[in-house]
Parts: structure tokens; C-alpha cells; sequence
């Protein structure tokens, strides 16, 4: 036997069971590969909440950018209304888009938004159309 050999054999100790050190590597093996699973499916599941956060993002800057450009527009066409009525003295049209003007402005884009239950509902139904 060499002397290698022999120096192992010298460390083992006695009451050493090759097969219960076999079973136990298994064991750890098996552990080993239940982590990894796991940590895999963590990032799976990580990353498809990322995609769903970013599309629901995407989704709100989208109402947010439409909702504002449509007010923008429709402030721009009263206030031509507006000018218009004052150039023609047609003061009954102009009561009538200053009041439209006052409502415009009193309604904000974030009042459909203030109900975040009802905000999330729409987000997650897959349906849900989206009206601008």
C-alpha cells in the first residue's frame, strides 16, 4: 500500500460507513439542486413581476401624457373661442366658454386615478379599454 494510501486510511476514522458517506453526499447533492431550483424560480418569478410593474408604468405614463395633451387641445380651442367672442362682442358665447373654461380646469386627469382599488382593477383586467 502506498504511503498515501496509508495516510488516509490513518484520518478515517473508525467507525467510518463508506455507504452512509455516499448517502449523505447524495443527500447533499439532492439539496444542493432543490436550492438552485428555487433560487431559478425566484428569478422567473422576479423578473415576470418586473415586466408587469413596467407595463402597468408604460400603461399609466400613456394615460398621463394622452390626458394631458387632450387637455392641452381642448383649453387651446376654448381660449380661440374665447378670443373669438370678445373680437365679434358676442357676450353670451363668451359666458359660455369661460363656464367650459372653469369646468376644464376644475376637473383634473388624476380624478379617475384617485381610487387606487378601482385604478388597479383596470390595470389588471386584461380588457379593460382604455379611453382617452
Amino acid at each position: 500500500m502506498s504511503k498515501f494510501a496509508k495516510s488516509i486510511f490513518k484520518s478515517v476514522p473508525v467507525n467510518f460507513n463508506p455507504v452512509e458517506f455516499v448517502r449523505e453526499i447524495c443527500s447533499l447533492q439532492k439539496e444542493i439542486i432543490r436550492n438552485r431550483t428555487e433560487a431559478f424560480r425566484i428569478e422567473c418569478e422576479t423578473r415576470v413581476r418586473l415586466e408587469e410593474l413596467n407595463a402597468k408604468r408604460d400603461i399609466f405614463f400613456s394615460y398621463i401624457d394622452q390626458s394631458f395633451s387632450e387637455r392641452r387641445e381642448n383649453f387651446d380651442r376654448l381660449f380661440k373661442i374665447a378670443d373669438s367672442a370678445l373680437e365679434s362682442n358676442n357676450n353670451d358665447q363668451l359666458a359660455m366658454v369661460l363656464g367650459a373654461i372653469t369646468e376644464l380646469a376644475r376637473n383634473t386627469p388624476f380624478r379617475d386615478l384617485t381610487d387606487m382599488h378601482r385604478t388597479r382593477n383596470m390595470l389588471n383586467e386584461p380588457g379593460h379599454e382604455w379611453k382617452f
